[in-house]
């Protein structure tokens, strides 16, 4: 029996593996550290943080946000003069329980180094505890901070804030969170979720940067709020300020 005449050139399937398969280039053998091959079996190592490659600290975002937010040196006489003369008018909403009992508040806060505030959601503890210490004479030689257990709470508060008081958002009022802020140098009241209070402790660990803290929500009991009101316990007695915790 005769076979077929094969095409000029050459078998079409020369590879020895058979036909219809392709030969396929095989990558470099992984080599380790010093350009060695790495051996069977050996791990692969894991590509080091950027800042570690450069020698840098690696810095959680919300401890640079604490960082950017926080005051770097003490405030001259001028520049609390400055800031006394920038506390805004303060008017409270008359339809508010809290407004209505202003003036206890105001003697509690006054008299006591802790207070606590307890009433109905609505009632105005957010919006009216951090006017009442401004008309306390409060937030000029360190701010009011003001903590909430979302970020999405400290901007709203802040905005809210400083509507009332007819300010622009980031002069007499500001806020700091985790991926933004505005706060400068005249900012008297900080509205901040309670981690970056708890980050700034990395790097005050007087809180000095505060003559007044209010402490939202005090109730929910999360573990932010236990630690720092855990803090706080301590620095009440070294520090002689005031806390507000409100629930």
């Amino acid at each position: 029996m005769s076979t077929p005449e094969q095409p000029q050139g050459g078998p079409k399937h020369s590879d020895a593996r058979g036909p219809g398969r392709r030969r396929v280039q095989r990558s470099p053998r992984p080599t380790g550290e010093h350009g060695q091959p790495r051996e069977h079996g050996q791990p692969r190592e894991q590509r080091k943080p950027l800042e570690q490659r450069q020698g840098r600290e690696r810095v959680p975002s919300e401890l640079r946000a604490a960082r950017a937010g926080a005051p770097r040196r003490r405030r001259t006489p001028e520049q609390i003069e400055a800031r006394r003369a920038a506390v805004p008018t303060v008017r409270y909403p008359e339809e508010l329980p809290v407004s209505q009992r202003k003036d206890e508040i105001l003697a509690a806060i006054r008299d006591n180094q802790v207070v606590i505030v307890a009433g109905e959601t609505g009632s105005g503890k957010t919006t009216q505890l951090p006017k009442i210490c401004l008309e306390l004479g409060r937030g000029v030689t360190g701010m009011i901070g003001h903590t909430q257990p979302r970020r999405l709470a400290a901007r709203t508060v802040a905005d809210r804030i400083a509507e009332e008081l007819g300010t622009e958002l980031g002069a007499a009022v500001g806020y700091q969170i985790r991926f933004g802020g505005s706060v400068g140098d005249q900012t008297l009241v900080k509205l901040m979720t309670d981690g970056i209070l708890l980050a700034e402790l990395t790097h005050d660990r007087m809180l000095s940067a505060y003559d007044t803290l209010i402490i939202d929500e005090a109730h929910e009991r999360s573990l932010n709020i236990d630690l720092l009101l855990g803090v706080l316990k301590q620095l009440l007695a070294r520090r002689g300020e005031h806390v507000t915790a409100q629930g």
